[in-house]
């Protein structure tokens, strides 16, 4: 199959994405691009550009230049300290959505808030009140069911790094609960993130990879990462012959 005839890749709105990265891996840095690019970078169920009518970062840390940077190229950003104990209904109104949310790095409060309400923000909530939510996390494989119960919703993984365990492939099994799926990531991973800022994406939208001939991974997604060939992907048939 020539490159030529495939797509570019677009995330799916409403819908959820987890991003898997060590401190310093350049997870942040990506999801602030991907942000910038939202136009671009993510469409409808129809296949048409999102207009989002509001951004949110919640954080749990104090402002950094991160911050302070994406508050210049976004004026219309909102940054929240730590998770909303309120409905998020109440804290993004109607008229806010469709709304765009990233959760920064919140593991620890994120289990202290309780599991329901994160759980139900990025597999129910995010659906039904229109919204994308994009969760970061430090460690790909946390301590607890509640973390690993969380961890387990999202439609999109970004892995920004490759943890260098020997049972990457059973931990990994564990988050997308099948076998021949770790498999086929492990034998790009370590390539794809072998350079600070590298990531593979996963996208487990069924559709999506029928309609894209199969491809199920992917990396160098943003618009100034493009070629006029695409970007590099990872075809499911190449590994079932």
């Amino acid at each position: 199959m020539a490159k030529a005839s495939v797509r570019r890749y677009y995330f799916t709105h409403p819908g959820n994405i987890g991003v898997y990265g060590k401190t310093q891996s350049g997870k942040t840095t990506l999801i602030f691009d991907l942000i910038r690019n939202r136009d671009i970078m993510f469409r409808d169920k129809n296949d048409d550009p999102v207009s989002y009518k509001s951004v949110w970062v919640l954080h749990g840390v104090a402002s950094q230049p991160l911050y302070e940077k994406l508050q210049v190229d976004v004026p219309t950003v909102t940054f929240y300290r730590s998770f909303p104990t309120e409905p998020i209904e109440e804290i993004i109104r109607e008229e806010n959505r469709p709304a765009l949310i990233f959760i920064d790095d919140q593991e620890e409060l994120l289990q202290i808030s309780g599991e329901n309400k994160v759980k139900n923000l990025v597999n129910r909530d995010c659906h039904h009140l229109d919204m994308l939510v994009i969760m970061s996390f430090q460690s790909l494989f946390p301590r607890g069911n509640e973390s690993l119960n969380i961890q387990r919703q999202f439609d999109v993984y970004i892995f920004m790094t490759f943890p260098g365990n020997n049972n990457i492939k059973l931990k990994l099994e564990k988050i997308l609960g099948e076998r021949k799926l770790a498999n086929l990531i492990v034998k790009i991973w370590r390539k794809w993130t072998g350079k600070r800022g590298g990531y593979m994406l996963i996208d487990l939208h069924l559709d999506k990879i029928e309609a894209h001939e199969n491809i199920l991974a992917w990396t160098k997604v943003l618009p100034q990462d493009q070629d006029e060939e695409d970007s590099p992907y990872l075809l499911m048939k190449k590994f079932r012959q």
